[in-house]
């Protein structure tokens, strides 16, 4: 109860200057080869830990608890001598309220590589669970995503490989059945980003590879999309795709980087998943394969955090009225490996920190918020309230919800919310419940259900 207490009391209103990032924190210096950094509430401290993933000699899964300060413990394994994995991502796969940790080893050798979950035993302690095997190099899997893709209300696992995209359908008790996409198009991907694209509801997939695929989702079910994919009009590989709102308008539009490109670039979208080039920002970068899009100096706009590895340079841009500003440097980094990033609310402030490697690097956010946070916690409903089976939420802002009940035990986490209204279909007996809405700005609202 501790902690809806405290979510209860979390609003600040204050005046809003610019977005500043402290210098920054080395975690880790001692190794190369990260190459995915993602975060979660792995021991449920109610504080975002950092979890990655290293390839070369390093070959390990791995995280950081964070000590609540905007400070971490020392590294700890939870899997070594995994092959060069790619990527990696947390969920709560099997719905009993700890937060799991997906990712697979990749090797060019004809040898297995297999898909992992490693369970959380709720004391940081990890089994790992193989639900795929890949010998095809082609086939072997080197980005995931993962949300809830067929609204049956358990999270579902996304993941490409060189030529192949594979949906991984779970059934709530962290049980996978595989479906391989018909791909509608002969080309090697690289990225991949999820997002209703044209609000109903369902999560599409978007692919960067030799162009911009679209994979549009009709009923938990993913067809290649041509219509939607020639709306996105480029030319070169596409190594980085990410979406979110950046004009303000309810839809989420799209951002790519390539090398034959050599520029940053988003695309406005229609609300129907038609895009339109917008804005080039950023020319002449190179190998640009990682960018996370938060409102990083709370002015209610989406701003975009990437680095260029060719150069070391760790930069923001900050979204000036739905055209992004000249590049703001925030460090300059070890030249190549200056790649991936990641931002979440690390102090519990309501405000992203930011997170880059290589040296693995924090910078604490200490961005003063905007009094236009009241705007966010008012577009959140929740109806019909009481309700009897299923309930709505409703929202002008994607995140995700936890529900406890009235003394504060944790019933479900992790449940993904997206913009527009959406239908929760969860087994909940007649009481009082809490409903803990945390959106994309790192705002939460708090709100009664009765069933």
């Amino acid at each position: 109860m501790k902690n809806i207490v405290s979510i209860l009391l979390f609003i600040f209103i204050t005046n809003q200057t610019f977005a500043q990032f402290e210098n920054r924190t080395v975690l880790e210096n001692s190794f190369i080869g990260i190459t995915a950094i993602t975060s979660g509430d792995i021991n449920n401290d109610g504080f975002a830990d950092i979890i990655i993933s290293q390839k070369y000699n390093y070959d390990k899964i791995s995280y950081y608890l964070n000590q609540g300060d905007g400070t971490f413990a020392s590294q700890q394994t939870i899997m070594s001598n995994i092959n060069d994995p790619q990527t990696v991502a947390v969920a709560d796969f099997n719905n009993d309220g700890w937060l799991d940790i997906v990712s697979a080893s990749f090797t060019l050798a004809n040898v297995v590589d297999p898909l992992y979950i490693f369970m959380n035993n709720s004391t940081n302690n990890f089994n790992a669970i193989i639900i795929d095997n890949h010998t095809n190099t082609f086939n072997k899997i080197f980005k995931i995503k993962t949300a809830d893709v067929d609204n049956d209300n358990d999270i579902d696992i996304v993941a490409v490989s060189d030529a192949q995209l594979n949906i991984y359908y779970n059934d709530g008790n962290g049980n996978f059945s595989k479906t391989i996409v018909d791909p509608g198009i002969t080309l090697e991907y690289y990225d991949l980003t999820l997002s209703d694209i044209d609000n109903d509801n369902f999560i599409d997939v978007i692919v960067g590879a030799t162009k911009t695929i679209v994979y549009k989702n009709t009923n938990g079910v993913f067809n290649y999309d041509n219509i939607r994919t020639n709306s996105i009009i480029n030319a070169g590989l596409v190594f980085l795709v990410e979406m979110n709102d950046f004009d303000n308008d309810g839809d989420n539009d799209l951002l790519i980087s390539g090398n034959n490109l050599s520029d940053l670039r988003w695309y406005e979208n229609n609300g129907n998943g038609m895009f339109s080039l917008s804005q080039i920002f950023q020319t002449n970068i190179t190998q640009c394969r990682s960018a996370i899009s938060r409102d990083f100096d709370h002015d209610g706009d989406i701003d975009i955090f990437t680095t260029f590895p060719q150069t070391g340079k760790v930069v923001w841009y900050e979204n000036l009225n739905t055209n992004f500003g000249s590049e703001n440097i925030i460090y300059t980094g070890t030249i190549p490996r200056t790649e991936q990033v990641y931002a979440d609310d690390f102090t519990n402030n309501g405000k992203y920190d930011i997170v880059w490697s290589q040296e693995l690097s924090i910078h604490i956010n200490n961005t003063s918020l905007n009094i236009s946070e009241s705007n966010i916690l008012n577009n959140f409903e929740i109806y019909p309230n009481p309700s009897f089976e299923s309930f709505n939420i409703k929202t002008k802002f994607s995140g995700e919800i936890s529900i406890y009940d009235v003394l504060g035990s944790l019933i479900y986490s992790n449940i993904n919310i997206i913009k527009g209204i959406n239908k929760i279909e969860i087994n909940l007996q007649p009481n009082m419940y809490l409903i803990v809405f945390k959106n994309e700005f790192s705002v939460t609202k708090t709100k009664l259900l009765i069933k």
